[in-house]
């Protein structure tokens, strides 16, 4: 897998993310009740986090993969 893949992943994700955000906002707009506070506070406020946790996954994915391709391409670069 191409370490490029990974950031391009993690390019959509936080698109998606930011989307997502924007859209809730619009959304909020309008949408201003009990029922709204529930769905923000059960569905969206705990996949923040994991959303933050999974791109830092990816990006120290990213590095090592791409640390491994140096190491396996040029001898000298290992340890």
């Amino acid at each position: 897998m191409r370490t490029t893949q990974f950031l391009d992943a993690l390019g959509r994700m936080e698109r998606a993310t930011q989307r997502l955000r924007e859209a809730w906002g619009d959304t909020r707009k309008a949408w201003d009740d009990p029922v709204a506070d529930d769905f923000e506070v059960r569905q969206l406020e705990p996949i923040m986090p994991q959303l933050r946790f999974t791109a830092a996954a990816i990006r120290q994915l990213s590095d090592t993969f791409a640390q491994a391709a140096r190491e396996c391409s040029d001898p000298e670069a290992a340890p």
